[in-house]
């Protein structure tokens, strides 16, 4: 009996032990897998996000860059006498709403004929002071057109005797970037690198501080993001979204994608699902044949046990 009830007690703990052993393998093989899974789709999902910031950002440098060389060229005529044919013609072939000319001595030209009051002063408007300041092609902050209502930029570049400009409507450039669909209930937007809103999903947050949407995205934030590539997670509208931005060149713009962290986390939950199950299902089946095992290497213990008692 004492044989009897020690086989047995040998037993348990033997399968105790196995138990324990293939529980502890299962479960480092499980964490090794699953935390290589999750790297591997954190890298897929920022390569995404890179993707959309360098492919948006590259149309709308491109466009830029466009506005730029068109209204710079107004500068090689815009001291001849007959100059406003040449601005009349740029405003059309470059998609601008109107060009025109600052002189240093105040005089002013208008492709649409406006003729500036008394009191106008040329060379104090913003477009014109910023292009000087600058020596090279700027986009100024996006305004609100009296006329139209439209949003619109001004490029300005200076020339041996001024300033050349036009204003441009960015209405089509904003409505083809917030139409963009992307993964994961994605999108992208546009803002000012102090985090104001050019170009949003939402028309009425257009003008206002991305803080307004994502308390957290401050303007340090969003340099910091700018200065290391990252992506941040904020909170916007309840949702915890993924957020990466990228520079204009040429422009204080950033080019925002924000994706929602749990759709783009949900691959990863359903593979860490069915790996979890296929683990358990392996140690069950692991333990049943560790029992069985142990169940025959213990029956040939006793008949060695009865061989030697008899």
């Amino acid at each position: 009996m004492v044989m009897v009830g020690f086989m047995h007690s040998l037993k348990h703990k033997l399968m105790a032990m196995c138990a324990c052993l293939l529980v502890l393998m299962a479960g480092v093989l499980f964490m090794i897998s699953y935390s290589q899974m999750h790297d591997a789709l954190q890298e897929a999902n920022d390569f995404e996000i890179a993707t959309a910031l360098g492919g948006e950002t590259g149309k709308i440098e491109s466009w830029v860059q466009d506005k730029q060389r068109a209204i710079q060229a107004l500068g090689a005529v815009a001291a001849q006498a007959d100059a406003l044919p040449f601005f009349k013609q740029g405003a059309k072939a470059g998609g601008v709403e109107v060009t025109y000319a600052g002189f240093s001595d105040g005089r002013s030209l208008f492709s649409d004929d406006w003729v500036a009051p008394a009191d106008y002063r040329v060379t104090e408007r913003e477009w014109f002071k910023q292009a000087q300041m600058a020596g090279k092609p700027v986009v100024t902050d996006p305004y609100i057109d009296e006329a139209s209502k439209k949003l619109t930029v001004t490029v300005a570049a200076p020339f041996a005797g001024g300033v050349v400009g036009g204003d441009i409507f960015i209405d089509q450039l904003v409505k083809q970037l917030t139409e963009s669909k992307l993964r994961a209930e994605g999108f992208l937007f546009l803002l000012k690198q102090d985090g104001t809103l050019i170009a949003y999903p939402e028309a009425d947050k257009v003008m206002k501080k991305l803080q307004s949407v994502a308390g957290q995205a401050t303007p340090e934030k969003l340099e910091e993001m700018v200065r290391t590539g990252s992506t941040a997670e904020f909170n916007m509208a309840g949702e915890a979204m993924i957020v990466g931005v990228q520079p204009v060149e040429g422009t204080d713009w950033l080019v925002g994608v924000a994706m929602k962290d749990a759709l783009l986390a949900e691959p990863v939950t359903r593979l860490g699902q069915l790996l979890g199950g296929a683990t358990i299902g392996i140690l069950l089946v692991l333990l049943l044949l560790g029992a069985v095992v142990i169940g025959r290497m213990l029956t040939g213990l006793g008949v060695l046990k009865n061989a030697m008692v008899d």
